[in-house]
C-alpha cells in the first residue's frame, strides 16, 4: 500500500507536489521550565492543506503527538526533559522529517483528488 502511494505522489504533477523540508540547521533551543523547548524551521508551501494533513498524520500515530506545528511562523516545536542526550535531540528531528515526508505525501494526494 505504502508504495503505491510513493508511486501516485511521484506522478503527480509538480504544482501539486509538496516539498516543504525541515531545516536542520535552524534548529533552536530555549529553556522551559524544567524542560528545553526546540524549534525548527519549515522550508515550503505550509498552507491549510498541508497543515490538515500534519495534524491527521499525528492523530494516526501517537509517535508524532510531541511535535506543534506553529504555521504562521513556519515552524514546529517539541519539548524535552532537560538532561535528554544530543543524540536523542537528533533522533526527534529525524522522526519529524519522516512525518513531514509523509505529510508532504499525504498532502500532495489530496490535492490530486480535489
Amino acid at each position: 500500500m505504502e508504495e503505491a502511494i510513493r508511486e501516485r505522489a511521484a506522478a503527480l504533477p509538480t504544482d501539486e507536489t509538496y516539498t516543504v523540508a525541515v531545516e536542520k540547521g535552524s534548529l533552536q533551543a530555549e529553556k522551559f521550565s524544567e524542560n528545553v523547548k526546540y524549534s525548527v524551521s519549515l522550508s515550503g508551501p505550509v498552507e491549510e492543506r498541508w497543515c490538515r494533513a500534519f495534524h491527521v498524520a499525528q492523530l494516526d500515530s501517537t509517535d508524532f503527538f510531541l511535535y506543534r506545528l506553529e504555521p504562521t511562523y513556519r515552524i514546529v516545536t517539541f519539548q524535552v526533559p532537560s538532561d535528554v542526550s544530543p543524540a536523542r535531540v537528533t533522533r526527534l528531528i529525524e522522526r519529524l522529517e519522516r512525518l513531514v515526508e509523509d505529510v508532504n505525501r499525504s498532502a500532495s494526494l489530496w490535492g490530486a483528488a480535489d
